[in-house]
């Protein structure tokens, strides 16, 4: 199934331009400061993919809200299902990977891997639009249908709603029933409520049956035969509204489980949809405790089929994945980069994210060597907050203990266009 080698954005909310390949990685977390852009891309990746029509767009979803400058989201895929590269699809814009594997060519060698660009634009009129494009000069654009983008098979996954324990129309389980072929709109809605009745009606209502008898004399008396007649109820009263059927846990409703268990329930139930396809997570580790977060890291990163893209502010799910799969989220007045820990240096960075993850959450990190150093920053912090100083929080800060690691001294927590300033504070 297809996965996303290259994204570009230009002029989508907090974003005014990123440029970044991921090359062949398909576990991908995203950190970062809040407001770096992180939830951003996981919604441009959405936008640009997801086989909507019409998403809900407005001024504000243009950077700084300036509708002058289009809003562009551009995704560059590798292997992308052999049907939409033929001649009489999109293959007249197909593109070559060189053999570097990264730079994308326009003009095509033997043996280069096929790549197709999908092109998301949105002008000052709000009407969204969806290209196949390529960088080719005087080669124009084509248009790309709703089934189509559909086949990339990309899910964002929401946060636990009640709903996803519904079978409900538009509900996760409902759409992973029309995956399997049954029935659909309101036909299982319809059966129940036929169920329901043929279980009420051989209930009887026998002790009606007196009264019953008496209107059929007395209807007969006025030239009305209805022999025929019983007590039934109205199937049309049977009241069972959209999204009522749940899931139970024996006779406990899905709704009052605890809230890990909901979200756990709720990721397990939306992975099923995104099977070999491209699954966007925001925040993982909402509502889960760290033990549970750290499994589920585990888990989703066995799935090799698809690629992954998830967003986290947790310490758990760094110590948890190894370094290449760790993507820092950087944003300068709106233009944002994307950069990863060098794979020579794996081992030692992986020293630094499991022993002081909160490093990729500043611009600025304060190493200490030991818990004193460490009690003495925050001894200084509270100082400059109880006299009216701005925190060490707000000045982009973060004093993290360096668990008295050599390697601190040696190896800059930095990569690519990141200037992290770090003090080292000697043991006393």
């Amino acid at each position: 199934m297809a996965k996303i080698h290259n994204l570009k954005i230009k002029n989508f909310r907090g974003i005014k331009t990123l440029d970044h390949t991921f090359g062949q990685v398909s576990f991908i977390c995203l950190v970062g400061r809040g407001d770096s852009g992180k939830t951003t891309i996981l919604e441009a990746i959405e936008y640009a993919l997801h086989p909507s029509w019409n998403p809900s767009l407005s001024d504000n979803d243009f950077f700084n809200c300036n509708t002058t400058v289009p809003l562009e989201i551009e995704i560059t895929l590798r292997d992308v299902d052999d049907k939409l590269l033929r001649d009489t699809k999109y293959g007249l814009h197909v593109r070559g990977l060189d053999g570097d594997g990264k730079t994308i060519c326009d003009d095509i060698k033997d043996g280069q891997e096929k790549l197709l660009t999908i092109l998301f634009k949105v002008e000052k009129d709000l009407e969204p639009r969806w290209f196949v494009t390529s960088h080719r000069p005087l080669q124009e654009d084509i248009g790309i249908d709703t089934g189509d983008r559909a086949s990339f098979n990309v899910f964002l996954l929401s946060d636990y709603l009640e709903r996803h324990f519904s079978w409900g129309k538009g509900t996760p389980l409902y759409s992973l029933l029309k995956q399997s072929g049954s029935t659909s709109d309101n036909s299982l809605l319809l059966n129940v409520a036929r169920e329901l009745k043929d279980s009420i009606d051989s209930a009887g209502f026998s002790h009606l049956d007196a009264v019953v008898d008496k209107v059929k004399k007395s209807s007969l008396r006025f030239g009305v035969k209805i022999d025929n007649t019983k007590t039934s109820i109205d199937i049309k009263d049977i009241a069972i509204k959209d999204g009522k059927i749940i899931l139970h846990d024996d006779l406990i409703p899905f709704k009052l489980k605890g809230k890990g268990s909901k979200r756990l329930i709720s990721i397990a139930i939306q992975t099923e949809l995104a099977k070999d396809g491209i699954l966007l997570v925001d925040e993982i580790e909402q509502g889960l405790e760290p033990h549970r977060v750290k499994h589920l890291i585990r888990t989703l990163s066995c799935n090799t089929n698809e690629q992954i893209f998830l967003t986290t502010h947790s310490e758990q799910v760094v110590e948890e994945l190894e370094p290449e799969n760790i993507f820092i989220v950087n944003n300068n007045s709106g233009h944002a980069a994307i950069a990863r820990a060098n794979n020579e240096e794996g081992e030692k960075y992986k020293k630094i994210f499991r022993t002081c993850p909160e490093a990729l959450y500043a611009d600025n990190v304060i190493i200490c060597e030991g818990k004193t150093e460490l009690g003495f920053c925050r001894a200084i912090d509270k100082n400059r907050v109880a006299s009216g100083a701005t925190s060490m929080v707000t000045q982009g800060v973060v004093y993290a203990w360096g668990n008295g690691d050599e390697s601190f001294w040696r190896v800059p927590i930095s990569f690519d266009t990141f200037s992290t300033l770090q003090l080292i504070l000697p043991a006393v």
